[in-house]
């Protein structure tokens, strides 16, 4: 017998959905079946917010605006027909099965703590398209403003007086470094990733446990350098974002941030709309860090300046990342390398690391790829252009952020042989080891500069933080 919400609920909600789809081989080719992923926002919603005629940047679009992220696996004739426009799509999602052949199933993508029941639906395309009213006032809603272009000095915390490391933090299937100090504390992040449901099981135990801001400075949080808007970039910032039914008349990813994660600089390039294939989700995020207001007054959104090249910050230089002369265009590459990158360097003996993200090597300039003794590896370890591969300095460490099973083509066999045979040892987070002096079983990674950094004070153990010897 029914239950009173579920006679409350339609049969079927109609959603704006961008589309994104992951588990190519390793050939680049499409297998027989594909995951793909929706970043969607109801249509109701949408022409509710339409009709307020424009869009005030003042205004806390965060609190406004609702999302749905599923995921479903479908062959490759659905694939292709979900796909065939570079533009948002128009699906309609019931919670109950409707027993048709033009339907598929699909999951909630959630974010928490635990492996979630993931709230099941039913997804069919429908036949009529977003009108150009509501695509583009999605695209001015992406068009996040802020009031004064990005300066290094916004990140405010000092460099000077410290040596350094490079911490990876194991987060499964995701990226999260930092640069520490001597004493293992972050001084700034490069991404802060978790991952999905889908991809929860490769996440470590005891989540509660893990605090990499538990050592932040409180009138200077460290800053947050973000490659770019891919989930398992920042995923983090996700406390939780379970599916549940508004009352308005959708379902919706009921998110919660982790307050102490927003509450910091966070530094990104500005993504383009339809070039990037924004998803509600990452418009979202844009526009709470927009509204999140620092303790020296300052938006914790800063956007890159647009025709900078790099930025020099102490020992770290930011980089802006592009694809070389004639690399495929496909929007997911573009995503992945048109980001930011990062290059440390040791003033006392020259020694360089440089981080990638999900960027291509060729995509990062050669000055920048030379005299390397560490590596945290494109794209988790996966495939790269052929014969790119940096030669290492000296005994050089590479570092993988993945786990085994995640992505057939993840870590890539061809991406760890080339790597080898430039001089590189490979390390991988997934390859956990029991803290002597806490109590995590972890896969962080050290990859280290003039000296190996050591806590003395006992909080990087507490909060999970404690990183391997090199």
């Amino acid at each position: 017998m029914p239950t009173t919400l579920e006679k409350q609920i339609p049969k079927w909600v109609e959603y704006i959905t961008a589309i994104d789809s992951s588990g190519a081989n390793s050939n680049g080719d499409m297998p027989e079946e594909i995951y793909i992923n929706f970043d969607a926002i109801p249509r109701s919603l949408v022409r509710e917010l339409v009709a307020q005629t424009h869009i005030d940047n003042n205004e806390n679009w965060g609190e406004k605006i609702s999302f749905l992220l599923l995921r479903a696996k479908v062959g490759r004739v659905e694939y292709k027909r979900l796909t065939e426009t570079c533009d948002w799509i128009s699906i309609s999602v019931t919670h109950s099965d409707p027993n048709e052949e033009s339907s598929f199933p699909a999951l909630a993508i959630e974010f928490g703590e635990e492996v979630p029941r993931s709230q099941k639906f039913w997804v069919r395309l429908s036949h009529d398209r977003p009108t150009i009213m509501e695509t583009n006032f999605i695209a001015k809603l992406a068009d996040v403003q802020i009031e004064s272009e990005f300066s290094i000095n916004d990140f405010g915390v000092p460099l000077r007086g410290h040596k350094f490391g490079i911490a990876v933090y194991d987060v499964g299937q995701a990226n999260f470094c930092a640069l520490v100090n001597e004493y293992e504390h972050p001084l700034a992040f490069f991404d802060i990733g978790w991952p999905a449901s889908f991809n929860l099981k490769s996440a470590p135990k005891k989540i509660v446990s893990f605090d990499p801001f538990a050592l932040d400075q409180m009138e200077r949080p460290a800053p947050v350098i973000l490659s770019h808007l891919d989930w398992d970039h920042w995923g983090f910032a996700f406390q939780s974002g379970k599916a549940v039914w508004d009352k308005r008349g959708f379902w919706k990813s009921q998110v919660i941030y982790r307050k102490n994660a927003l509450n910091r600089p966070w530094l990104l390039r500005r993504p383009r709309f339809k070039r990037h294939k924004l998803g509600m989700s990452h418009i979202h995020l844009m526009h709470t860090l927009r509204s999140t207001i620092l303790p020296d007054g300052t938006r914790a959104l800063k956007l890159w300046p647009t025709k900078t090249a790099s930025l020099k910050w102490g020992p770290c230089t930011v980089i802006r990342c592009n694809p070389k002369h004639g690399s495929k265009k496909s929007i997911p590459f573009l995503r992945n390398n048109e980001s930011l990158a990062m290059l440390v360097e040791d003033a006392t003996n020259g020694a360089r690391v440089l981080l990638c993200g999900d960027a291509d090597y060729p995509s990062i300039k050669n000055i920048y790829r030379q005299r390397l003794i560490g590596l945290v590896a494109p794209h988790h370890g996966g495939n790269i252009s052929a014969n790119s591969t940096p030669v290492a300095l000296g005994l050089g460490r590479m570092v993988f952020s993945t786990f085994p099973g995640c992505y057939s083509s993840v870590p890539s066999k061809i991406t760890k042989t080339e790597a080898r045979l430039h001089g590189w040892r490979i390390s991988n987070t997934s390859d956990r080891f029991t803290c002597t002096r806490g109590h995590c079983t972890r896969g962080n990674r050290l990859i280290r500069l003039e000296i190996t950094p050591r806590c003395t004070c006992n909080r990087v153990p507490a909060a999970c933080l404690c990183l391997s010897q090199p």
